[in-house]
This record gives C-alpha cells, structure tokens and sequence, in this order.
C-alpha cells in the first residue's frame, strides 16, 4: 500500500472516524484498515463508538414532546431521522415510563384485539393476528423471490 494512504488512514483515525468509514474512504476492507493501523503502531479504540458521548438535551427534548404527543418511540426515531433505539435511549435519558398496549382495543393499523385476532406470545406480549399473517406472507414472497433470483 502507498505510504500516504497509510498516513491518512492513520490521521482519519486519530482524528476520531471510524475503520468502516477509512474503509470506505480509501477502497480496501476494514480488516486491511485494521491491519496497517496496527502496524503503524495506532492503538485501536473498543468497539461500538463512543458510549460516553453526551447527548444534546435539545435532542432529549424533543424525543419527549413527539413521544408526549402520541407517537411511538419508532415514529418518534422516523420523525428525528434516528434508529429506534437511540429513540429510546433518548426516551429513558428524558424519564419517559415506556408506554405498553395492554389497554389498547386495536393495533396500529386499526384492527380490534378480539380473541379470534389476538396472538399472545410466550413472553405475555399480544400481536394482532391479522397483521402477523400478513407479516408472514410478506417475508415467504420475499424468500420465494429471493430464491428465484438465485436459481
């Protein structure tokens, strides 16, 4: 490899990018990335990014009052073009109480949780059979295309 981009491999990671962005960055894979850090003698940060990293409170904010107005912490994270989960990391950062749908008579798309549409799982937790069937089919036609496009 030419040393200048071993060089700003080694100065994108000092300055805090990550091996998959120098990956992308300089066209080789991130194991490569890896390889030739390590041996300029950089010494790897733990994986899965900075945990300590403060989150802005006008962010934390913000999650609350769309998670106050009704939206789901999906919608929520859809809205602030973020993951679900940092949604809820958000959520529980701005001590939202999660919301359940034990009360709930329908499911997100409106059909009613009657015994004959209501799947409860083992974990205690109840789907809408309709949706769930729907889901089903969906991921089956998937597969099966998948499969079609392989052989």
């Amino acid at each position: 490899m030419p040393t200048e981009d071993i060089d700003r491999a080694v100065t994108l990671y000092a300055t805090g990018h990550s091996l998959r962005y120098i990956s992308r960055e300089l066209a080789w894979s991130v194991t490569t990335v890896r390889r030739y850090l390590i041996r300029a003698g950089v010494e790897l940060r733990s994986r899965g990014g900075n945990k300590n990293k403060p989150v802005p409170q006008d962010k934390i904010r913000i999650a609350a009052h769309l998670y106050r107005k009704g939206l789901s912490a999906s919608q929520v994270g859809e809205k602030m073009g973020i993951a679900e989960v940092t949604a809820l990391r958000y959520l529980k950062l701005a001590n939202e109480p999660r919301r359940t749908n034990k009360n709930a008579t329908h499911c997100k798309w409106g059909h009613p949780f009657t015994p004959a549409n209501t799947v409860i799982f083992q974990d205690g937790k109840r789907r809408c059979r309709r949706c769930k069937n729907k889901k089903n089919r969906e991921w089956i036609a998937r597969a099966r295309r998948a499969a079609e496009s392989v052989g």
